[in-house]
């Protein structure tokens, strides 16, 4: 498995946002160093991280992207702010209006979702995330698991841990739990914020967590939660099928997206139970140890 991200930055030029159009190239242009890619989206500075086998690795990779990335901005101050309002004067180019132009999909309604538009064009508000792609051949159905269970290992855990209101802001627009893309190497997982990237610690245990995910999916244990059946998979070519009836869950999956969806730790306490229950000692005890220091 390698693990890698694309997170984005505000500028800042001291408690003012400054758009990095102009400052950064686009993404198809991009600077490239070592491996990494620097370029604007949007208003927000963006890093393609050189994706790593290692945990130790990611840790490298993140630091030494970030430290590039302050060098190439400054005197402006990239900041892990995961929603802001800009000033209108810093979205007058027409490309601070523009769109993603990839759509994104939800494991659980198993459609595609249409890019929150309205929402964006009448507001200010531009947020940031801190998506984790995952590299490794998976089929189409692993992937689907692989986002699942990202919701349950990484999702629930970034509830206790991602704790700036910010994040609650963002979850308007983007970020919600299950949503996903499949690019040629895996899958982005998309519901984490930008909070986690700069911190050696946090990269070290979504690494983790996340290569923990990829072989519990593929070894079985996604499939003691989720169920088909032939039945249901027989109407598929049915005009009125509904895909999300494709699958059942033992656990409440409406309680835990609206977790996720709600930076709620109310709600996700019971699926944090679960969480640390199937996961080896050492990899729980890091959890609840970075839970603790967060709070």
């Amino acid at each position: 498995m390698t693990f890698g991200g694309d997170p984005e930055f505000v500028l800042m030029d001291g408690d003012i946002p400054v758009s990095a159009i102009g400052i950064l190239p686009n993404k198809y242009n991009p600077i490239k160093e070592n491996g990494h890619s620097f370029y604007y989206d949007n208003v927000m500075a963006e890093i393609g991280v050189l994706p790593s086998n290692t945990a130790t690795e990611s840790v490298t990779n993140f630091v030494t992207a970030v430290s590039k990335l302050r060098t190439l901005v400054y005197p402006l101050v990239p900041v892990t702010l995961s929603s802001l309002m800009f000033n209108s004067n810093q979205l007058s180019n027409p490309i601070a209006r523009e769109i993603g132009c990839s759509p994104e999909f939800c494991a659980y309604e198993m459609r595609a979702i249409p890019p929150p538009t309205n929402e964006f064009l009448s507001s200010t508000l531009r947020t940031a995330g801190g998506h984790i792609h995952i590299g490794y051949n998976l089929s189409h159905s692993q992937k689907i698991g692989v986002i699942r269970m990202m919701d349950l290992f990484v999702g629930v855990p970034s509830v206790f841990l991602d704790i700036d209101k910010a994040t609650i802001v963002r979850k308007k627009l983007y970020g919600r739990a299950g949503r996903f893309r499949t690019p040629p190497h895996g899958v982005e997982y998309r519901t984490l914020s930008n909070f986690w990237v700069t911190s050696p610690k946090l990269i070290s245990l979504f690494h983790n967590l996340s290569e923990f995910v990829v072989d519990f999916t593929c070894n079985g244990g996604y499939d003691n939660f989720w169920k088909s059946t032939e039945a249901t998979l027989e109407m598929i070519n049915d005009p009125n099928f509904n895909p999300t009836t494709l699958h059942s869950c033992s656990y409440d999956t409406n309680l835990l997206r609206t977790a996720i969806d709600t930076n709620s730790s109310k709600m996700a306490t019971p699926f944090l139970e679960k969480v640390l229950e199937l996961l080896p000692v050492s990899l729980s005890r890091a959890v609840v140890d970075t839970i603790e220091r967060a709070n």
